[in-house]
Order: structure tokens, then sequence, then C-alpha cells
């Protein structure tokens, strides 16, 4: 039996998050840094293309997922039918309560 994928979707702040993430490690860090954050973007993002339920419900906005990127950076994501939407890359080290969903 073919293994079902789920689409991953982006919000908009999540595409801003991604794109501030990017001009950071841009302006203070070097090509390889960049290179292994999306790396390691993308290959959770194909893991929750395929697994969907891998990130556990979060504590902090009922309805949603959560799932480990790096000690610094959680993904925070909705389950919509056969779609994954990406709501926010979270820096961990930011006040819990400024996650805006």
């Amino acid at each position: 039996m073919a293994e079902m994928k789920y689409h991953v979707v982006w919000t908009d702040e999540a595409i801003e998050t991604k794109n501030n993430i990017y001009q950071y490690l841009q302006d203070n860090w070097s090509k390889k840094e960049i290179e292994s954050f999306f790396t390691r973007l993308d290959g959770q993002l194909a893991l929750l293309s395929i697994f969907p339920k891998m990130g556990k419900p979060s504590d902090k906005k009922p309805g949603y997922r959560e799932t480990v990127l790096s000690p610094h950076q959680t993904i925070y994501y909705k389950l919509e039918n056969n779609r994954i939407l990406i709501a926010s890359i979270f820096d961990n080290r930011q006040d819990p309560n400024s996650l805006n969903l």
C-alpha cells in the first residue's frame, strides 16, 4: 500500500519568519550554517508530510501541534484535511506568550 503524503502549506507569518531566519543567518553566519538550517528544515517537513502526527499536541496553542526543529526553534503546525499548515517557526528563546498563531 502506498503511503499517503500530506501537502505542506505555509502561512504568511511562517514565510515571514523563515525569511527573517534566513536574513539573520546570512548576516551573522556562514553559508554552511544556512545550508545546515534549511537541510534540517526540509528534512523535518518531509517527515511531517509522511507522519503528520509525529509532533505532539501543543500545550501553548490548542488545535496545533509542535515539533522541535533545533534547541532554538519549534515548528507549530495544524492539520487540515490532507494539508499541514505551517503556522510558525518559533524561537524558543522568546517569551512563550509572544507566540501568535
